[in-house]
């Protein structure tokens, strides 16, 4: 709501000091475009780390909190060793999703100590093509409208 809020004051703000519609229309566009492009760019670096990461063996060990967020984050047993998920946990099925003590075939980032387990590479997956799509549909709007 707070960013709904900001946009409209920043929008009246530029028509009180006489920027035209047009300008603003080509500002929004190039502030989503470079979203798109940030989005693209986060989960090319995900999907780049995931492929670079060894598959190893390991036990679902409960979930603790994802940093500052509000979101939880699976924790997973490998060799003795705790490590976190790279993503936040799934909210919706999570009973199905996270069984403790079985055993599962994750990804281990060890440079960072980060693990990428099934739901991650769902959700880098399907994140990548996603943002794909849109990029494509932003370039093809670009050079139509241009």
């Amino acid at each position: 709501m707070e960013i709904v809020l900001g946009i409209i004051i920043v929008v009246v703000l530029m028509l009180i000091l006489q920027v035209s519609i047009g300008f603003i229309s080509i500002l929004f566009s190039v502030i989503i475009a470079m979203g798109i492009l940030a989005m693209l760019g986060f989960f090319i670096f995900s999907a780049v780390r995931y492929c670079r990461s060894g598959k190893k063996t390991a036990r679902f060990d409960g979930t603790e909190p994802f940093g500052e967020s509000k979101f939880d984050c699976a924790v997973y047993l490998i060799d003795g060793e705790r490590y976190r998920n790279a993503f936040p946990c799934e909210v919706i099925m999570r009973e199905r999703i996270y069984k403790k003590d079985r055993e599962v075939t994750v990804r281990l980032y060890e440079k960072k100590n980060l693990v990428y387990d099934k739901n991650s590479a769902v959700t880098i997956f399907m994140g990548l093509a996603s943002s794909l799509i849109l990029t494509a549909a932003a370039a093809v709007l670009f050079f139509i409208l241009k």
